[in-house]
């Protein structure tokens, strides 16, 4: 309540400050969007923007919020010189969420050419402000979703006065940037025919052919790393990337030759031509289609060996629908559709994504429980996450460990388990300090709460758990 009233009073010394201005109007919910869409088209120098959380939906292209990144891209176009703030974090209640979120939206727009980042400051970059061609100012209480667009009761006001724009602009223009991480080095080159043809993966995946899955992705390792299509393949480095040295020369060699033949004779993906006691010579079938870059990380950090089957068909198809989508890396797309496509059974693709979010390596948004007449929900829209060096995070739970006990980071982890974030170190550790501050009593009711809910429920999450904990109404209950 006392930040409510703060933000009133703010909002009120800011019109008054500014009555005189050229134009003060509110402009409600429902037209905000609209009308930042409006007065982004209008841009003849300048449009600079300040927002906490930008969702965009690569299947809607005619949602609000796409609107809005796309008047801003047409802005540049026009020779419009456009920057958009986003916050590092963003999300409710400390979730996580805002960071895949506002990536997908900031990749979006970089794609158009919109000077977009996350910024870099220790406070929340809490504004949802745009000041174009510093005399116009439109800010509100929405963020840049399309729930704050169409459902919620928000609040928002434009202003035509070149002191306002100067103000504002004085307090956000200069945030220090969040500093984007080189492009982690390609491993393999997937065609994308692999992911969509029939009798390819969808045939893999049917017959649990994870050697032939896990071998092929190696050969298009090996072709890009001698640079051809052609080429001698080692049968003791290809036994060491599959992890079955220990089974001896003579085993791993029969192996690796009955797959080869496999791939050759299912698959028509290769061409292989074995020699006694020496390398096979294997040939990869060109496929048509572009291809879709995996990691180095993924073969280096063992990637391939830690995850299971689904886990890996997850992790490609979540890379191709990542690079192809309208608002990547952000996708989204319905189970029915999916599987269509890639012809892998849909209780395959949901494991799959499923262990990849317990893995940290994927953002998964849920649409909320159907209300008010809704029938369905919107489906599941993805972001990849980087891949990262599991020794790394492995000393991250020991440096955990030490610092507060094993107990306490055993609770932590059940919790972060609760809610998809097995591996994320910094959910487990935000539930430990959560527990010092609320007490244990607290944290294991939240924890029965969250717990009986469905695993498909999509209030089971690191935010809904921390605002379950911190809401008024559950501290009287408890208490």
């Amino acid at each position: 309540m006392k930040s409510l009233k703060w933000m009133m009073g703010a909002a009120v010394l800011f019109v008054a400050r500014f009555a005189a201005a050229e134009e003060v109007r509110y402009v409600p919910a429902r037209q905000y969007a609209d009308a930042l869409v409006s007065e982004i088209g209008k841009a003849s120098s300048t449009v600079d923007a300040f927002v906490y959380l930008f969702t965009l939906y690569s299947d809607l292209p005619d949602n609000p919020t796409t609107l809005v990144a796309e008047a801003l891209g047409a802005a540049v176009r026009r020779g419009v010189r456009v920057t958009v703030a986003l916050d590092q974090g963003g999300g409710f209640g400390g979730e996580p969420a805002g960071p895949a979120e506002n990536l997908a939206a900031r990749d979006f727009l970089k794609a158009r050419g919109v000077d977009a980042y996350l910024e870099d400051d220790p406070a929340t970059l809490h504004a949802k402000a745009v000041v174009i061609d510093g005399t116009t100012v439109i800010l509100g209480s929405g963020n840049w979703t399309e729930n704050s667009f169409n459902q919620n009761l928000e609040a928002g006001m434009l202003v035509r006065s070149t002191q306002a724009a100067a103000d504002l602009l004085a307090d956000f223009k200069n945030l220090p940037r969040q500093p984007v991480p080189p492009e982690e080095k390609t491993g393999a080159l997937v065609p994308l025919t692999f992911l969509t043809e029939p009798g390819l993966l969808g045939d893999l995946a049917t017959r649990g052919a994870e050697r032939s899955f896990d071998l092929y992705l190696f050969l298009l390792r090996e072709s890009l790393l001698q640079g051809k299509t052609s080429f001698a393949l080692s049968y003791d480095r290809t036994a060491e990337a599959l992890g079955i040295v220990d089974a001896g020369s003579v085993t791993y060699r029969g192996l690796i030759t009955k797959v080869l033949q496999s791939l050759q004779d299912k698959n028509g993906l290769i061409h292989v031509t074995p020699h006694y006691g020496a390398d096979a010579t294997v040939e990869m079938v060109p496929l048509a289609g572009e291809a879709v870059p995996v990691p180095e990380g993924y073969f280096s950090w063992g990637w391939n060996r830690s995850l299971s089957f689904k886990g890996k068909m997850a992790y490609v198809i979540d890379l191709y629908y990542s690079e192809t989508s309208f608002s990547r890396p952000r996708w989204s797309m319905a189970q029915e559709e999916l599987t269509r496509r890639t012809h892998v059974k849909p209780w395959l693709l949901s494991n799959g994504f499923a262990e990849l979010r317990r893995e940290n390596l994927l953002e998964v948004d849920t649409d909320d429980l159907p209300v008010g007449g809704k029938e369905t929900r919107r489906p599941n829209a993805y972001t990849p996450k980087a891949l990262y060096d599991p020794q790394a995070l492995a000393a991250r739970w020991a440096a955990l460990e030490k610092t507060y006990g094993a107990d306490r980071l055993a609770r932590g982890k059940a919790c972060a388990n609760l809610v998809f974030a097995d591996s994320d170190a910094d959910a487990v550790e935000r539930f430990i300090v959560l527990e010092e501050k609320y007490g244990r009593e607290k944290m294991d009711r939240v924890f029965q709460l969250i717990g009986d809910k469905s695993s498909e429920n999509p209030r089971r999450t690191v935010g809904y758990f921390i605002r379950t904990l911190e809401s008024l109404k559950l501290r009287k209950m408890i208490i």
